[in-house]
């Protein structure tokens, strides 16, 4: 039997200008195609490469905002370091006032409480023999410093401490910034320390 020519009953036939569509298709790629208008409204498929990239710069952006969001955030202060513990007898107000006369005359804090540790343990009413107060200083050499008071006066600790460390800024200035030479000085007397030296007047021992 001779085969059928024509198309199957009920079947259309397939037009010719869809052929030459389909050829050109096969003659280009997808870009190719788009661009030449063969297809109508095509969705776009993202390209992975682009995706990665696009990602990146998203994650880029976020540790950005992160890092300016610490930097502007209020730093935590370190908790101040604890001071110096009160030695024994001592109390706020007198380490307040070893301090400021301290600094009024220019002496190292802590020659000053290794003084005061060694002469009365921080005891402004100690007494003994003729000795009074705090640094345990004689009337005579308070009065050489400029003191004019009663020697009970000197049981006062702001009293004792101004003439007191008067007298051993001059014991400082020949001790050579050496703590144990100065209490040396200062306990001994150093008049004639500082005459050979010719410090009278700057140890505070001689009006200028």
């Amino acid at each position: 039997m001779a085969p059928r020519k024509g198309p199957r009953p009920g079947v259309a036939p397939f037009p010719a200008h869809r052929f030459a569509t389909s050829r050109a298709w096969s003659g280009c790629n997808l870009a190719q195609a788009r661009s030449a208008g063969i297809f109508g409204e095509v969705s776009t498929i993202a390209n992975p490469t682009m995706l990665y990239k696009a990602r990146r710069a998203a994650l880029a952006v976020l540790c950005a905002a992160a890092v300016s969001a610490c930097s502007a955030a209020p730093q935590v202060q370190e908790p101040p370091r604890p001071a110096i513990p009160l030695h024994a007898n001592e109390t706020p107000e007198l380490r307040q006032k070893i301090n400021f006369w301290a600094d009024h005359y220019d002496l190292p804090r802590p020659l000053v409480h290794r003084l005061a540790i060694r002469e009365s343990t921080h005891n402004p009413k100690a007494r003994n023999g003729p000795y009074y107060g705090l640094l345990q200083i004689l009337p005579a050499t308070a009065r050489s410093m400029g003191f004019r008071g009663a020697p009970s006066d000197l049981l006062d600790a702001d009293t004792n401490l101004e003439y007191a460390l008067k007298y051993l800024r001059g014991a400082w200035l020949l001790s050579d910034g050496d703590h144990a030479t100065a209490i040396k000085w200062y306990a001994r007397g150093y008049y004639y320390e500082a005459k050979r030296r010719g410090m009278l007047v700057e140890t505070g021992l001689r009006d200028g």
